[in-house]
């Protein structure tokens, strides 16, 4: 059985980051020497080109640990990352809402073999720029944290 670790948000992750890496690295020194991280989102996620992606970022920030990231998707939105130098793989779909998510996670999941050991979530901006209410943006995300 796989353990995952949900982020919910940018904010969150980069919080965590900042707090220090223990908060992150203890659970990575727990577990397998290699890490399978499924990042999935929305746009932030994706990124699209001339943008460094946090994506980038985090495959520096986890140098030293056997790291994979996986999904269906690959690269950024429109053209090449601003830094190509890191795995491109993810499941970022710009514009989406956590109600998109929640219908493809299933699908997605199944492509991705074996099952991610983290999944990174960044979800819920498009929802509330979209004026879904907070509660029915709170129970979509939680259905994908369940999943």
């Amino acid at each position: 059985m796989n353990s995952r670790l949900c982020i919910t948000s940018l904010p969150t992750f980069v919080s965590l980051v900042l707090v220090g890496l223990s908060v992150v690295a203890y659970p990575l020194n727990a577990w397998a020497n290699h890490y399978r991280i499924m990042p999935l989102g929305d746009s932030i996620t994706n990124s699209t080109a001339g943008y460094a992606s946090y994506r980038y970022y985090l495959w520096n920030l986890l140098e030293g640990h056997t790291v994979d990231f996986v999904g269906t998707q690959s690269g950024v939105a429109n053209g090449e990352p601003l830094i190509p130098y890191f795995d491109q793989s993810h499941e970022g779909h710009g514009g989406w809402r956590a109600e998109d998510v929640v219908r493809d996670i299933d699908g997605w999941l199944q492509q991705v073999d074996p099952d991610p050991d983290i999944v990174l979530c960044h979800i819920g901006t498009n929802d509330l720029a979209n004026a879904q209410s907070v509660s029915s943006t709170i129970s979509e995300v939680s259905q994908i944290i369940d999943k």
